[in-house]
């Protein structure tokens, strides 16, 4: 919980709690690809971090994006909680196109030092939020959930749509595995994925990324898996069987999902990427405030030539009218939490690098 300070003043140590809760949101394979710099007593800028990308998996760094946006609305959230309002400016030294990678920062936020009316509840949801990677309990979900997770980001005119429809949610499964499949076919789509993913790699953890933890799998269970890709490895290389293991696990964890949900925006322009990360925290924050398990399954939303059939596919199988981009698929249920993955230290001066 952040403290609020009195007599109308941010403080550096607000400020500070401010960022490292921010620092606590969700980022494709926990790369929190996010830098800033203070650049007042109560205001900071926010860039990507160009050295913490995924050049390969996401070649537009579209998702790269939505992970500053989460950051930001991680931030907002964490600012109220503070008593405070979070102002905040979007790419306040110039915008670029949807596939252009600049130095810029994409966000400038400032700390209004009045007292807001009330906090906000979901901010004692940020340090417990986690991406819930293991099989879901299959409980269908409740009325109340459903409607408080469809109505979470309604500041953000971003619709956000769930179904429980078990037939959708076993078509989609399909085309999910088959998207973890071409996206491990490439062996440079493969290695970006498996440096950051513990356990099925033979890389043993992997600092800063997830795994096998994250999936809700034991030393025991881990252990059975090494078993099963070794035995595969006589018959497969081990690439493939890698891929094999790790399709058949995506496609698990998706059909144990009580509900599959889905972010869109009617372009994909930067801006249309940042608000829809900034819903997705929301999202994300609700479904931790309430007790239900999310994860976010977006290889078959990858931005590269091989994946595009699918990704219409999936559009078309939802529903999403064409002109409108889905930028986060999600699954929901209700499950054991799992171990919480490693966040970059923000406490240094050292660890805040200028945004330029």
């Amino acid at each position: 919980m952040i403290r609020s300070g009195g007599g109308g003043v941010i403080t550096s140590f607000q400020l500070n709690e401010v960022l490292i809760a921010a620092s606590r949101a969700p980022s494709p394979c926990n790369r929190q690809p996010w830098r800033f710099t203070t650049t007042g007593e109560a205001q900071f800028q926010v860039a990507l971090d160009h050295e913490r990308l995924l050049p390969v998996l996401d070649p537009y760094h579209r998702e790269g994006h939505i992970a500053v946006g989460a950051f930001l609305e991680t931030a907002v959230i964490a600012a109220r909680g503070a008593g405070k309002t979070a102002d905040l400016q979007y790419f306040p030294d110039g915008w670029y196109g949807q596939k252009e990678l600049r130095d810029l920062p994409v966000a400038r936020v400032t700390l209004d030092p009045g007292q807001v009316s009330r906090s906000d509840p979901l901010c004692t949801a940020i340090s417990t939020r986690q991406s819930n990677m293991r099989a879901y309990n299959r409980r269908p979900l409740s009325d109340l959930h459903q409607t408080m997770l469809l109505d979470s980001c309604s500041a953000y005119q971003i619709p956000i749509a769930l179904t429980q429809d078990l037939g959708l949610i076993q078509e989609v499964a399909t085309l999910q595995a088959r998207a973890t499949e071409v996206m491990l076919e490439d062996p440079l789509r493969q290695e970006e994925f498996f440096s950051h993913f513990s356990g099925l790699s033979g890389r043993g953890i992997v600092p800063g990324g997830y795994g096998l933890a994250q999936c809700g799998y034991g030393t025991i269970h881990a252990s059975m898996m090494s078993l099963v890709q070794l035995m595969r490895c006589y018959l497969l290389n081990k690439e493939d069987a890698a891929a094999s293991l790790y399709s058949a696990m995506v496609f698990r964890e998706m059909m144990s999902a009580a509900a599959l949900g889905w972010v869109s925006t009617k372009g994909s322009s930067r801006i249309d990427q940042v608000l829809a990360g900034r819903a997705y925290a929301a999202v994300d924050l609700t479904a931790a405030a309430c007790g239900v398990a999310i994860h976010p399954m977006t290889h078959i939303l990858g931005d590269y030539p091989a994946m595009k059939g699918l990704s219409d596919s999936l559009a078309q199988l939802l529903g999403v009218t064409s002109g409108r981009t889905i930028q986060m698929l999600f699954r929901v249920g209700y499950a054991r939490p799992v171990p919480k993955t490693e966040r970059r230290n923000t406490g240094g001066s050292s660890q805040v690098r200028p945004v330029t």
